[in-house]
C-alpha cells in the first residue's frame, strides 16, 4: 500500500500474476487507456516517450498507432545515432505496417537505408535496398511519383554500389537517378545523383569527369537548400582538387565551408569526414608538422565513435596510420593500418583496403621490408584493376617500381615507373605524377642515363612548387646536384645544395627514405667540397634513421631495418668519419 489509495508491487512476480489474470480483452483495453492517458499528459514530449506508447498500443491491439510510434522512436533514435536501436524500431514497425500500405513501407525502408549508409553494414544495407527496389517496381502504380521513388532508390543503389567498389553498377545506377529525377522533376533527387556519379568517377581516378557532376551537385543543391547535400558536394570537390594536385588554399577554403554548414546543422558525420581530410592533407603537401592532424584524429575518432560510423572509422584510421609512416613511427603506424583493413574488410570497401593496402605498402617498403611491401602492393593493384580504380593502380604500380629501383633493378624500375607515370596522367593528380617522375628520374640515374633524368627532376621540381610542396621539391633538386656531382660539375651541385640547406634551415622533412635521399646527397656534395658542413648533414641522416629504428618491435626487424642499402650506407660512412 502506498498512501491512501495508490499500491505499488513488492514483487515483480506479483505484477506478472496479476497482470495474467486480466482478460485479454481487459488488459488491450487498459493498455490503450495508458497510451491515451501518456499522449494526454505528455502532449508534449512525446518523442520522448514514442518507444512507451509504441509498445502500449501494440499490446492494445491498436497496430497503426503503434506503428507510427515505433517509426518516430526510431527517427528520435537516428537522430541520437542510436543506430542498432533506431533499426529495431524502423524493423518492427515493417512488421506491424500492412503489406497494402506501400507508401508507409517504402518510408521505413528509406529510414533504414539513412542509417545504414552511416553504419557501413553492407549485407544488411544491400538486402533492405533490394526491398525498396522491389517495393517501388510492384507495389506503388505507374505514375509521376513512381518515377521520384525509382530516382532515389537508383540513387541509393549508386552510393552502396559506389562504397563497395562497383563502379560500373554506381555509374549506371547514378545516370539512371538522374534521368527519372529529371523525368519526375524532382531536382533534389537529380542533385544527390549528380554528388554520387562525381564521387564514383573520383573513386575511379577520373578526376575531370568527377568535377563538373559535383559542380552541378553543389549549385542544385544550393538552389534548392540543400545545405547538407551542397556540403557532402563541395567535400568531394575538396578531395578531387585534393587528388589533381589543387591549390592548397582552394581546398582549405572547401573543407572550412562545409564544416560550418555541418556545424550549423549539427552533422556529426559530416564533421568526422571533415577531420578524416584534414588528416590527409598535410600527407599530400609533405608537411611534417602533424599536429593539427594528430588533434583531427582524436576529433574524427571521437564523433565517428559517437555516431557508429564504422565506414568513416576505417578512413580515419588508415590516413592516420599513413601519417605515422611519415613520422617514422613504423609500430603506431602498423596497428592503425591493421585495424583499418579489418574494418574495410568486413564492410567490403575495396576502394578503402586498396588505400589501406598501399599504405601498408609504403610502410613495409620505409622498414626495408622489401618483400611485405610487394606484397601488399601487388595486392593493392589487383584489388584496383578489379573495381577499376586507375588512381590507386597508379599508385601501386609506383610503390612497385620504387621496388625495383631500390634493388637494383633499374630497367624494370624505369617501365614501372613509366606505366605508373602513364596512369597518373589519366587520373590527372599532379602529387602521383611528381611521385612517378621522381621515381623515373632515380631509375634513369641507377642506369647512368643522366641527361635522362635532369629534365626530369626540373619538372618535378616545378610541380612540387606549383603545388606548394615545397618539402618534397627537395628531393628533385637532391636529384639535380647529384647529376651535377657525377659529371664532376661541382660548382653546380653546390648551388643545387645551398637552395636545400636554405630550406633545412626553417623547415623540416618527413622521416623517410626520401628525406635520406636528401641528406645524403647534399653530405656528398658537401664533402666533395670539403665543406665542414658535411658532418652535420650526416648526423642529421643518422639521428633520424635511428629513431626511426627504435619504433620497431623486435631485433629482427631492426636488422632488417638496417640492412637495407641506403640504411647502411649512412652506416658506413659514419663508421668511417669516426
Amino acid at each position: 500500500e502506498q498512501g491512501a489509495d495508490a499500491y505499488d508491487f513488492a514483487h515483480d512476480k506479483i505484477r506478472e500474476v496479476a497482470y495474467q489474470a486480466l482478460s485479454n480483452v481487459r488488459r488491450r483495453l487498459l493498455h490503450r487507456r495508458v497510451a491515451e492517458a501518456l499522449e494526454s499528459v505528455y502532449h508534449s514530449t512525446l518523442d520522448e516517450i514514442s518507444g512507451q506508447l509504441a509498445t502500449h498500443y501494440e499490446q492494445g491491439g491498436a497496430l497503426d498507432q503503434a506503428s507510427a510510434y515505433f517509426r518516430r522512436a526510431g527517427e528520435r533514435a537516428a537522430r541520437q545515432f542510436a543506430s542498432q536501436e533506431a533499426l529495431r524500431y524502423f524493423q518492427h514497425a515493417l512488421t506491424l505496417t500492412p503489406d497494402a500500405n506501400s507508401e508507409e513501407r517504402y518510408q521505413l525502408l528509406l529510414l533504414c537505408e539513412k542509417v545504414h549508409e552511416i553504419q557501413g553494414q553492407s549485407d544488411q544495407r544491400y538486402q533492405n535496398l533490394l526491398d525498396l527496389q522491389k517495393l517501388v517496381m510492384t507495389d506503388l502504380g505507374l505514375s509521376v511519383q513512381t518515377q521520384a521513388r525509382e530516382a532515389e532508390v537508383a540513387a541509393a543503389l549508386a552510393q552502396y554500389y559506389r562504397q563497395t567498389g562497383n563502379y560500373a553498377a554506381a555509374i549506371h545506377m547514378a545516370q539512371t537517378a538522374i534521368a527519372q529525377a529529371q523525368a519526375s522533376e524532382t531536382q533534389a533527387i537529380a542533385a544527390k545523383g549528380y554528388y554520387v556519379l562525381g564521387f564514383t568517377y573520383w573513386g575511379q581516378g577520373k578526376m575531370a569527369l568527377a568535377r563538373t557532376p559535383l559542380e552541378q551537385s553543389v549549385q542544385s543543391a544550393h538552389a534548392l537548400g540543400l545545405d547538407a547535400l551542397e556540403a557532402r558536394a563541395m567535400e568531394q570537390l575538396a578531395a578531387t582538387e585534393m587528388f589533381s594536385g589543387g591549390d592548397a588554399a582552394i581546398i582549405q577554403d572547401y573543407l572550412q565551408r562545409c564544416l560550418a554548414i555541418y556545424h550549423r546543422q549539427g552533422d556529426l558525420y559530416g564533421q568526422a569526414s571533415i577531420c578524416n581530410k584534414l588528416i590527409f592533407l598535410p600527407l599530400a603537401q609533405g608537411d611534417s608538422n602533424h599536429a593539427e592532424a594528430i588533434q583531427a584524429f582524436e576529433r574524427g575518432m571521437a564523433l565517428s565513435g559517437q555516431i557508429g560510423a564504422q565506414g568513416l572509422e576505417a578512413m580515419l584510421t588508415s590516413n592516420f596510420g599513413y601519417l605515422h609512416v611519415f613520422a617514422g613511427n613504423y609500430t603506431q603506424a602498423a596497428t592503425w593500418q591493421a585495424t583499418a583493413l579489418q574494418l574495410a574488410r568486413a564492410m567490403k570497401d575495396r576502394m578503402r583496403e586498396a588505400a589501406t593496402l598501399t599504405y601498408m605498402g609504403e610502410c613495409a617498403f620505409q622498414q626495408g621490408n622489401f618483400v611485405e611491401a610487394g606484397v601488399h602492393h601487388n595486392a593493392c593493384l589487383a584489388i584496383a584493376k578489379k573495381i577499376e580504380s586507375e588512381q590507386w593502380r597508379s599508385k601501386a604500380i609506383h610503390g612497385l617500381s620504387c621496388l625495383c629501383r631500390v634493388q637494383g633493378e633499374y630497367e624494370q624500375a624505369v617501365a614501372l615507373s613509366q606505366t605508373a607515370l602513364e596512369s597518373a596522367q589519366m587520373v590527372g593528380d599532379s602529387r602521383v605524377i611528381g611521385n612517378a617522375l621522381i621515381g623515373l628520374g632515380h631509375a634513369w640515374i641507377g642506369l647512368g642515363q643522366l641527361t635522362k633524368a635532369a629534365p626530369i627532376y626540373q619538372e618535378v621540381y616545378a610541380i612540387r612548387h606549383r603545388l606548394l610542396q615545397v618539402n618534397r621539391s627537395m628531393e628533385a633538386l637532391a636529384g639535380l646536384a647529384q647529376i651535377a656531382l657525377q659529371q664532376a660539375v661541382l660548382p653546380q651541385a653546390q648551388h643545387y645544395v645551398e637552395q636545400i640547406l636554405a630550406h633545412l634551415a626553417v623547415s623540416q622533412l618527413e622521416a623517410t627514405d626520401e628525406a635520406l635521399y636528401v641528406y645524403m646527397t647534399c653530405h656528398r656534395v658537401l664533402m666533395a667540397a670539403k665543406d665542414n658542413r658535411a658532418t652535420d648533414l650526416l648526423h642529421c641522416a643518422h639521428e633520424q634513421l635511428q629513431a626511426r629504428a627504435a619504433t620497431l618491435e623486435d631485433d629482427a626487424m631492426r636488422q632488417l631495418f638496417w640492412s637495407a642499402a641506403s640504411h647502411a650506407e649512412v652506416l658506413i660512412v659514419m663508421q668511417k668519419a669516426r
